[in-house]
């Protein structure tokens, strides 16, 4: 499963670099690839502190089986409509045709 969930977080990481170098001016593109990862890192914290008050409440077997869950479920996005192909605008998708 790990195989399978980290797999696919780099397929999104593959869609998710291009589209920001696409989407964000080249001049500004150094520092909005900065506050992303500054933020990414700095919200990690968040995280462990919401999984341990998690944990105290339900047990830990179930705050991991929760966090499965979750990494398992975000890891299929990339399988959504238009995030295969995020050059099509709005009106051009095939599910508003």
């Amino acid at each position: 499963m790990a195989f399978v969930t980290y797999g696919l977080d780099a397929y999104g990481s593959v869609l998710y670099d291009p589209l920001i170098q696409q989407g964000v001016p080249a001049e500004l593109l150094g520092r909005v690839a900065s506050v992303n990862y500054v933020l990414s890192f700095a919200l990690s914290p968040l995280g462990l502190v919401a999984a341990g008050a998690l944990a105290e409440a339900i047990g830990v077997r179930a705050t991991l089986v929760i966090g499965g869950a979750i990494t398992a479920l975000t890891t299929l996005i990339p399988f959504l409509p238009g995030v295969k192909d995020p050059t099509l605008s709005r009106k051009d998708h095939p599910a508003r045709r």
